[in-house]
């Protein structure tokens, strides 16, 4: 097979190579993001079970328009226990396979065409306490391969045997264009380390950072306007409603 047609699963079968395969540019658009998974399964459970309703539906469309209007990072902060990781991971869940009616009203409705983003791979990243900038990049790596078994698998061997997982999350974030989400970020600190590990001054990935704190919330973005404060729910609503 020739050099420039390797997928991801070829790769995968020669554990030896992993490292090599990951901070070349043979990781073509799309070749893991699209395949059948486990994850998209989720995705697609999620999104004909759960329905955002109330002010967190307002919430999610607000955030789906600055992902459709903005390059880089987006952060979503509001106290513990109202609801950001799981109003995130259902507008994520929507990107993830393709952007649909989002919301139960018309009205409100966010339509947004298949694809129109682009983004060709995907991962969410609970972040580690304390910081390490290491198991952080391995999470990120793991989970950008989540649609493909073997690739992961074999990244993870690649781990054990020592191999450095930041040239390849910081390939990927270099030639493709992202969907991620930084869940738990503490410090400014930490948001430091990431971008200038990671992140290139122009681009065109989408970054979602979810923090308790407002401080780090707008250290992250380039414009105030790119914070999404999610704000406890009103009396007798909830964030989700089960779908008959």
């Amino acid at each position: 097979m020739p050099h420039g047609t390797e997928t991801s699963r070829d790769i995968a079968s020669d554990p030896t190579r992993v490292h090599q395969y990951l901070i070349s540019d043979t990781l073509e658009a799309g070749c893991v993001s699209h395949l059948l998974s486990n994850r998209c399964e989720e995705a697609r459970v999620w999104m004909n079970t759960f329905e955002l309703v109330g002010r967190q539906a307002k919430s999610a469309y607000d955030l789906g328009d600055f992902i459709w209007h903005y390059d880089g990072a987006i952060s979503v902060w509001g106290i513990a226990g109202v609801g950001k990781s799981t109003l995130v991971r259902s507008v994520y869940y929507h990107a993830m396979l393709g952007w649909q009616q989002l919301f139960e009203s018309p009205r409100s409705a966010l339509f947004l065409c298949d694809y129109a983003r682009g983004f060709t791979m995907y991962s969410w990243v609970n972040a580690p306490h304390p910081f390490n900038l290491t198991d952080f990049s391995r999470s990120l790596l793991l989970d950008f391969l989540s649609d493909d078994m073997q690739a992961k698998e074999a990244a993870a061997v690649g781990f054990v045997e020592g191999q450095d997982s930041i040239p390849g999350c910081r390939r990927i974030l270099h030639k493709h264009k992202c969907f991620i989400v930084i869940d738990g970020l503490r410090s400014t600190h930490d948001w430091d380390l990431i971008k200038e590990a990671f992140l290139p001054d122009n681009t065109k990935s989408c970054i979602i950072v979810i923090t308790n704190e407002k401080k780090v919330a707008k250290h992250c973005v380039q414009k105030e306007g790119q914070v999404v404060n999610i704000k406890g729910l009103d009396s007798g609503l909830h964030l989700f409603k089960k779908v008959c």
